[in-house]
């Protein structure tokens, strides 16, 4: 009987992390789909682009998953007319991490405020 409770209660933990991971996936897609000249493909080149050089390099990254985890969560906010889209992006990976068992909040944060610093500005990330 306890191996059936306990995975029932598995069952049921991974519908709940499942309900919130696509949640968030629609989150990412629908803050892309508004973009001026494109839709969701607008999001799919940019983010094929650079998984592609993140499989490239990975393998010389410290935290090859904190990096694709800021890859995705980089441009979630992105107004035009103001300059804190990385804040605003972090602020919604923070969210993100509370809703879920991610704990490397600080790390990813931190990436995408620094890569919103343009490259005009020397990005000065421990990779």
């Amino acid at each position: 009987m306890k191996n059936v409770e306990e995975n029932g209660w598995r069952s049921r933990k991974l519908v709940k992390i499942t309900i919130i991971l696509y949640r968030w996936w629609a989150k990412i897609l629908e803050a892309h789909k508004n973009r001026r000249f494109s839709g969701v493909s607008h999001l799919e080149r940019p983010l094929s682009t650079m998984f592609n050089e993140f499989d490239k390099h990975k393998d010389c990254l410290k935290d090859r998953y904190a990096f694709a985890f800021a890859i995705f969560f980089k441009n979630i906010v992105y107004d035009t007319r103001k300059s804190n889209n990385p804040e605003q992006s972090a602020a919604l990976l923070r969210q993100f991490s509370q809703e879920t068992t991610f704990d490397q909040e600080n790390r990813v944060a931190e990436l995408i405020i620094e890569s919103g610093k343009g490259s005009s500005d020397r990005v000065k990330v421990d990779w």
